[in-house]
């Protein structure tokens, strides 16, 4: 994590605040592209009023079985329907809504499914991490 903020420092973020050790930072200014090149790894980032009207958007009830995938930009690709068992999703934009009835270690609507079908980069949160980094704003 101290790699992710050094990062944000250095193309100028500002007002810097982090969740755990997740990765997820809220920051305010700075280059965005800068962190993907000084990091070396794949970025998602969310500009705050996307990520709240990810949040209020949710088409799903609050639960222990509700994660939020974000692709890095929206995908083309259609995913199969039914391919996990009892799990559900909904697409609206770069977010995608899932219901992981047997929990995200059975499903297999996996990151590397989606940024496969989608052929972009995904990251995916629980939705009590959704709320937490909301809590950050």
């Amino acid at each position: 994590m101290e790699e992710v903020v050094r990062a944000i420092e250095g193309i100028g973020g500002t007002a810097l605040r982090t969740y755990l050790q997740s990765g997820d930072a809220v920051f305010c200014g700075g280059r965005v592209q800068g962190v993907k090149e000084l990091l070396g790894l794949p970025v998602v980032f969310v500009e705050w009023e996307e990520w709240e009207r990810m949040v209020v958007e949710c088409p799903f009830e609050e639960s222990e079985r509700l994660h939020l995938m974000v692709l890095r930009e929206a995908g083309s690709g259609v995913m199969e329907a039914g391919r996990s068992g009892g799990d559900r999703f909904v697409e609206r934009g770069r977010a995608i809504y899932f219901e992981l009835e047997n929990g995200v270690a059975r499903t297999k609507y996996t990151n590397a499914y989606v940024d496969r079908v989608k052929g972009t980069v995904s990251t995916m949160r629980n939705w009590r991490t959704v709320k937490a980094i909301r809590a950050l704003g």
